[in-house]
């Protein structure tokens, strides 16, 4: 079976299988634009925050640690597009988003949204809490922008 089903119902009504999860939601929900926002010290995109953090002793996926000289500023914050690639921390070469988000068992209704790092040139410089690329730093390196990714939580947040 496929890992990725959609079913339309009556009333815009759709249901998504994906992986081993169902969703129930409006048609009006799935559709989506291409956003580009200019990164700020807290970023909310639906459930995703990206917020810049003064220091930090995890190195996960949901830490960016950043050097501004490597990079050409101001930073951005966008959904992906048909065709991007990243090139991943480590390894020579690029990397289709796409399969990364495959790969993770990102869900197509997420995959639309989801919160790509990009830089002026639109370099892709980090994948929140999935892929880092060879522009992220290690802990001792010099970096002057750390950034920390999470889902919101509550409802009511801010």
């Amino acid at each position: 079976s496929t890992p990725n089903q959609t079913i339309n119902l009556p009333k815009k009504v759709v249901i998504i299988k994906s992986y081993n999860n169902l969703y129930i939601t409006n048609k009006t929900n799935i559709k989506s634009k291409q956003y580009k926002i200019l990164l700020n010290n807290k970023n909310i995109i639906n459930n995703h925050i990206i917020e810049k953090i003064d220091n930090t002793d995890k190195d996960g996926n949901d830490i960016c640690r950043l050097n501004s000289k490597d990079l050409k500023l101001p930073l951005y914050i966008r959904n992906k597009k048909k065709g991007d690639k990243i090139e991943v921390k480590g390894l020579n070469g690029t990397k289709k988003i796409s399969d990364i988000f495959i790969e993770k068992k990102i869900s197509s209704n997420k995959r639309k949204d989801y919160p790509i790092l990009v830089d002026k040139e639109d370099n892709i410089i980090w994948i929140p809490n999935l892929k880092k690329s060879k522009f992220n730093k290690q802990k001792n390196d010099f970096c002057d922008i750390i950034l920390r990714y999470r889902e919101k939580e509550e409802k009511n947040e801010q």
